[in-house]
Parts: structure tokens; C-alpha cells; sequence
């Protein structure tokens, strides 16, 4: 009998017995009349100093039916950890699990069925997986009696809970009165249990005990809470992690994280995304009023326009999950909806656009409509440093928006996140059997794009190949009005005020295979174009089986190289030496699905930094929005590749739109640190400053890029997951501020030399 267990981050046949952990596969086979134990590599203790750790993040317990053990991991090193569950039954079976990861702060969980009454072993092992050597481990026997602990477990924690609410009695009445409510209808439930001999513990969503215990440990941690934070409000405020998981029921308040003030520090033309949670506490759907004051400098009153108010909405994945990514703007009373005992996510967009440079100031204020309403108020700092993100993006961003065609509304929203490549109208044109072009190239739809489009990026136009018709395809006589097509167009293209480097032809979609016919058709466009003129770009985006003899077949013939991120994946270190060489800017691009549940940081961010560390220019996607109604997607079973919401005469941004922003600006303050390094080296400066930005520049980017990969590519979907992603988020603000404070100090001594001579 083989057992192949899920092994972490390589498939290596050594590790399959050490580290199984799928929890199907346990040590018994249906068929076998005993238990087996299998051999495993002997585990050394290490015998280093360590600072990885971990913790179960609650007093162990067991309890009928499905348990559900978190795990803290602290792991500054960011090591290549795992943790290691086994559980010995009462009946002498095992469960295994296997945890692994490699963030510096993590929350993992494992999930097991009690159905036995006796002791559990259970033995807890966190192992550095690269040296399978153990760095902390825990054991704990644990006690299982049946329904008598339920009741007695159950009744433990009303007690406290009453206990709770007997202490605080400054709360808010109608906070009050809900809990009790709450508090006594639990305890009917408890009572009811009086009168069971026994249990089914199988494990099922209808497992009263379980369901019961569940609701008492939700109400234990909303009172905790509000006792501390809600004394005499309806409502509490809480900090929220924008990019962490996200849910209006199963998110549940921290009492540590109540917030006090709102900061923002933006450079000139930049933008910043918090999040807030509010908390509804009273039994009844709260109507909650958000605005904000204007803001002010000193004594100049500005106005309100540099932040926008924004609720985060579930919406369903293409696999029937719930996840909170749309973001539209607040309704015209500033509203949110708050049912009873839920929470809402409250999102703020700061714009600096337009500010001088300095400290602004202002007041968001949350009041809920009701005859004796609740009013929360908190204090926002927006610092804009004296700083300007660059006029022109140093980094080519696409995600392939048709916005020739699209309202204004949409080519404003792609513009404002960033977004310059474009795509326009190819001309038309008609050629006979003898290579003359008959009448003349049609450029009305193709002008009125260009027009439109060219203040706002490098326009791709495609597959020209395919709008020369009259001829056969490749025939003689369609090579030679081709040749001529493009020598037309590029004149053409010159009176409209565009150079060589404002567009690129793009003829053929995802060439793949080598000697496939639309490689080989690449060639053929390619040189003809070149033979019209050499100064024409031509990009290419070469995906899928996809080898270096593709890419000598267009040796010399491509100018932009956009290769899929699995091909960098595959062969980058082949792939882009060739690419930079042989061309005159180098992307990378990715179609991953269910976008719905990619990961803002873990793939939306970690590609700009990505890019930066693999000195690439470029970064696109597939795709800003696909599909006519964009909510539930183009049809029950697309893979929901949009990036955005549609609405009246509107586009709704999304989580992860806003954080493909905020990964632009990464990649825009990393290159302006850079250029002000570049400035004071042409100068002959030196400085303790200088050499400090170097030492930022050539350590920060790849430590970021580490920290933002370690997240994954997909969001968890379960409030374990938040820890990870406050953590990332934390390292990346400190690695931006770092950052920051490194342009600040740069500019400044360059500054202070060019009016000093010195």
C-alpha cells in the first residue's frame, strides 16, 4: 500500500512520508484490519539558536464534532517552516496535518472531527524544512467525556460572558440589552442539552452542540470587545487591513485595534488606501451617516475632493465563495448599512493630486440615524511630502481595455490607475493581385483613436496583417502593397504628431510553439515591416510551449518583448538576457483566473516589485473588464477575469484594482530614488546619505518582493489569514517609508549643494 502525503514546496519523494498532512489520507485503509505505522526520516533537534516560534492562539480544548486549532507562527528569518500536527485517537488512530510556511507572521489552522470519548495525544512540531531539523515543539493530552464536558464547557463560558457584562456596566443600554438577549437565549439552548444521554459528532453544518458552541464563542469576543471599546456608543471603530480577508459575519472585532487617528503620508500626485471596520453592537440594523470635514492647512480651508468614502461588498467567486472587493462610492447621504451584530468595511482613498506640499488636517464622522444616535469621530493627518511622482511613469502598465470604444468615464479611471498602453483603430486599406494599393487607406476610425488615445501612453495596434485585403494573404503581390500599407501608415502616423516611440505593431496574440503557423506568420509580418521601415516597433507576447528556437526565429524582429510570467518561470534566465538584448524594452504579463481571489498583495503588488528586481519596463494582465455585466460575470461560468464593477454612467473600482495602483507607485518611488542616486553620482557628490540610499536600493526591493511572495498568489478566504497579511502589509509600509525618507534626505543635500557650490 503507498501513501504519497502532500509535501511542501517540492515534490521531493524524501519528504512525502516526513511531511504528510492531508488529513484523507490517514494511516488505515478501509480494508485493513489494523493500524500502520509508517516509516519516516529520522528529525534532528536543532541544535541552533532560534527565533522562530509558535503558539496556539487559544487554551487547548477539545469538543465534539469539528475543532478548529489556530496556530501563531512568528518567523522573522523567513524560514521554510512547517507545522507538524499529530493527533493519537482513543481508539489508537492518527490524523497528520502539515502547515507550511515562510512569512514572517502567520496564522495557520487545521481542522479535525472528535467523535470518540478518551485521551488525545496530540504532539505539535514546528520544523525547518530545508534542514528537517526540529525548532520547537508541544504535546498535550487532552481529556474527551462526551456531552457532560459540552454542558459543563458551554456553561463555563456563559459564565464568564455574564461575568463580563456584570463588570462593565458603563455599556452603552441598547449594547446592553442585545447581549443579555442573546446571553439568555444561548443559555435556553444550553439547558435544552439537560436532557441528552449522548452525541452524534459527526461532522456537519447541523451539529447543534457545535453550532451552539460557535455562537457562544462569537458573543464572547463581541463583548470582550465592546466592554472596552463601546462604553457608551451603538458602534465601535476599528483599523482594518484593506488587503487582508474580509467578511461582514465572520470578521469579528479586536479590542487592540480600535481607531483613534487616521495618517497618511503621500508624496505629490500619489494615492493611499486604508480601511476601517465598523462594528454594529446594538440588536437592530444600524443606518450609519459617514462624511468627513473639509480639510485644512493651517488656516487655508481645502476641500474634500483628496478623500473618497468607499464600502467594500461581497461579491460571489466563480466557485460560489464570498469575497469583499467591489468598492463603490458611498450613496449620496453617505450611508452604510450596518444588520444587527455585523460588520462593515469602510474604505478610504487619499488623492493627493494638486496638494503643496505640507500637513493637512481634518475629521471623519460616523453618526447613526436613530432618535438618541451614536457619533464617532476621528482625526485625519494627510502629510504630502515634498516629492513629485513622475509625470511620465518610467513603467509601461496594460491590461488590454479596448478605451478607444469605452466612455470617457472609463478612459479616466484607466488613466488615473495608471494604465499607458493603449489600443486603437487599425487603418484599411485594398491591394490587387500586382502589389498596387487601390484606392485610398482609410484612417477615419484609426485618427479619431489616435486623437483620443495618444496623450495617455504608447498605442498597440493590431494585427495590420489582417485590415490589407484584395490579395491573398502572403502572396507575392500582397508582400508588396503590404510593404507599402506601412510606409503610408507611418507617414501618416508623423503628421499626427506621433514618433517611432508612441506606438507598436502587435500583429499575432500569444505566438506559442515553435514552427506553429503563427510564429512562423510573426516572421513573415515582422520582416515585411521592417523592410517598410526599420524604425517601425513591433511588440510580441510569446506564451505557452513557447522555446528559445521561437525566439530565434524572431531574432532581430521585435523591439518590445512581453513574454508570459510562466515563461520567466520556465527559462527567464535564458528568455530575458536574450529579450533585453534583442530589443528595446522588455514586459512581462499574466492571465491568471479567478481573479476574484488573487491575492493584493501576494501577485497585484509582488508584480511591480517583481518586475523592478528582473529590471523589466513593463507589467500587464488580462484583463481591466470583460463582459457586459461584470457583477456576477460574462456568463455563470466565466472565470471572472474583469478587475472592475459597471454601474449607471460609472465604473466601481476594486480591491484589487487599487492595490495594482498602489504596486505602480512602488515601482515609481523605487525609480525615483534611483534617479536621484544617478544625479548625485553624475555630480561627484558623497555622503553618509548617498551611500545609505544605495544600501536601500540594492537590499529593500528583493526583501519586499520575499515578503510579498510569501503571502501567495491566492487570498486565504478565513479571518486566519489576517495575521499574514498585517504583517506583509506592515514590512511593505515600513520598506516604503524607509524609502521615502531616502528621496526626502537625497533631495534635499543635492539641493542644498546646488545653491552652495558644495
Amino acid at each position: 500500500m503507498f501513501y504519497k502525503w502532500n509535501a511542501p514546496f517540492n515534490d521531493s519523494p524524501e519528504l512525502w512520508l516526513t511531511l504528510g498532512g492531508d488529513r484523507s489520507h490517514s494511516r488505515k485503509y478501509p480494508q485493513a484490519s489494523q493500524w500502520i505505522q509508517l516509516a519516516a526520516p529520522q528529525q534532528s533537534i536543532s541544535g541552533e539558536v532560534t527565533d522562530c516560534s509558535f503558539s496556539l492562539s487559544s487554551p487547548p480544548h477539545l469538543s465534539g464534532g469539528n475543532n478548529h486549532w489556530r496556530f501563531d507562527i512568528q518567523n522573522p528569518g523567513l524560514k521554510k517552516l512547517t507545522v507538524l500536527t499529530e493527533i493519537s485517537c482513543p481508539d489508537g488512530s492518527h490524523m497528520d496535518f502539515s502547515n507550511h510556511t515562510y512569512s514572517e507572521k502567520e496564522r495557520t489552522s487545521i481542522d479535525f472531527t472528535v467523535n470518540q470519548e478518551g485521551t488525545y495525544a496530540i504532539r505539535a512540531t514546528l520544523l525547518d524544512t530545508e534542514k528537517n531539523a526540529v525548532q520547537s515543539q508541544k504535546e498535550w493530552n487532552l481529556e474527551y467525556r462526551g456531552i457532560e464536558q459540552e454542558k459543563e464547557f458551554l456553561k463555563q463560558k456563559l459564565s464568564d460572558i455574564k461575568e463580563g457584562l456584570r463588570k462593565n456596566t458603563g455599556l452603552n443600554e441598547p449594547v446592553l440589552d442585545n447581549f443579555i438577549n442573546q446571553l439568555d437565549s444561548l443559555q435556553g439552548r444550553v439547558v435544552m442539552l439537560e436532557s441528552e444521554k449522548k452525541m452524534d459528532n459527526r461532522k456537519s453544518s447541523g451539529n447543534p452542540v457545535e453550532n451552539l458552541r460557535n455562537e457562544i464563542e462569537r458573543l464572547s469576543q463581541m463583548v470582550a470587545a465592546a466592554a472596552q471599546d463601546s462604553a457608551t456608543k451603538s458602534f465601535a471603530v476599528y483599523q482594518s487591513n484593506p488587503w487582508a480577508y474580509f467578511h461582514p459575519e465572520e470578521t469579528l472585532p479586536d479590542s487592540g485595534k480600535l481607531c483613534r487617528r487616521i495618517s497618511s503620508q503621500l508624496c505629490i500626485d500619489e494615492y493611499d488606501s486604508q480601511a476601517l471596520m465598523i462594528m454594529n453592537y446594538v440588536g437592530k440594523t444600524l443606518n450609519i451617516r459617514a462624511w468627513c470635514d473639509p480639510f485644512k492647512q493651517g488656516e487655508k480651508t481645502l476641500g474634500t475632493s483628496c478623500l473618497q468614502l468607499r464600502e467594500s461588498i461581497v461579491v460571489p467567486t466563480v466557485r460560489g465563495e464570498d469575497v469583499a472587493d467591489a468598492l463603490p462610492l458611498l450613496n449620496q447621504a453617505g450611508l452604510i448599512v450596518a444588520p444587527r451584530d455585523e460588520a462593515r468595511q469602510l474604505w478610504l482613498t487619499f488623492n493627493s493630486t494638486g496638494l503643496e506640499p505640507g500637513k493637512y488636517s481634518s475629521t471623519l464622522h460616523l453618526k447613526t440615524v436613530e432618535p438618541v444616535p451614536s457619533m464617532i469621530s476621528i482625526p485625519i493627518e494627510l502629510e504630502v511630502a515634498d516629492l513629485k511622482m513622475p509625470d511620465e511613469s518610467p513603467l509601461r502598465f496594460c491590461v488590454w481595455a479596448n478605451a478607444e470604444k469605452e466612455p470617457d468615464y472609463i478612459l479616466k479611471d484607466l488613466v488615473e490607475h495608471g494604465v499607458n498602453v493603449q489600443f486603437a483603430s487599425t487603418p484599411t486599406g485594398t491591394c490587387n493581385a500586382q502589389g498596387s494599393l487601390t484606392g485610398t487607406i482609410d484612417f477615419s476610425a484609426h485618427d479619431a483613436a489616435v486623437k483620443r488615445l495618444s496623450p495617455y501612453g504608447i498605442i498597440l495596434f493590431i494585427g495590420p496583417q489582417h485590415f490589407l485585403t484584395g490579395a491573398e494573404q502572403f502572396s507575392d503581390g500582397w508582400n508588396i502593397a503590404f510593404v507599402e500599407f506601412m510606409r503610408e501608415w507611418a507617414s501618416h502616423l508623423k503628421l499626427l504628431g506621433l514618433g517611432y516611440d508612441d506606438y507598436a505593431i502587435y500583429p499575432y496574440d500569444e505566438p506559442a510553439s515553435p514552427f506553429s503557423q503563427t510564429s512562423i506568420n510573426l516572421a513573415k509580418v515582422a520582416r515585411l515591416i521592417r523592410q517598410a521601415d526599420p524604425s517601425i516597433q513591433i511588440y510580441a507576447n510569446p506564451t505557452s510551449g513557447t522555446t528559445m528556437d521561437s525566439l530565434k526565429m524572431w531574432e532581430g524582429l521585435v523591439d518590445i518583448w512581453c513574454p508570459a510570467i510562466e515563461l520567466l518561470d520556465r527559462f527567464g534566465d535564458e528568455i530575458l538576457p536574450f529579450a533585453k538584448q534583442n530589443g528595446n524594452e522588455t514586459w512581462y504579463y499574466d492571465a491568471s483566473g479567478r481573479a476574484r481571489t488573487l491575492s493584493c498583495l501576494g501577485l497585484f503588488r509582488w508584480r511591480f516589485w517583481h518586475a523592478w528586481n528582473l529590471g523589466l519596463t513593463g507589467v500587464g494582465w488580462w484583463t481591466y473588464k470583460y463582459g457586459n455585466y461584470l457583477w456576477d460575470g460574462f456568463n455563470p461560468n466565466d472565470d471572472y477575469f474583469s478587475h472592475v464593477y459597471d454601474a449607471q454612467d460609472a465604473i466601481i473600482t476594486s480591491k484589487r484594482w487599487e492595490a495594482a495602483r498602489e504596486g505602480i507607485e512602488d515601482y515609481e518611488i523605487l525609480f525615483l530614488l534611483k534617479e536621484l542616486i544617478r544625479q548625485a553620482e553624475d555630480a561627484g557628490y558623497s555622503s553618509d546619505t548617498l551611500n545609505d540610499a544605495r544600501q536601500i536600493l540594492s537590499k529593500t526591493p528583493q526583501s519586499v518582493e520575499n515578503t510579498l511572495a510569501a503571502v501567495g498568489r491566492r487570498l486565504p478566504l478565513t479571518t486566519d489569514s489576517v495575521p499574514q497579511y498585517e504583517a506583509a502589509t506592515e514590512s511593505i509600509d515600513s520598506a516604503r517609508a524607509q524609502i521615502l525618507s531616502a528621496c526626502l534626505k537625497l533631495k534635499g543635500e543635492l539641493s542644498e549643494q546646488n545653491q552652495t557650490g558644495h
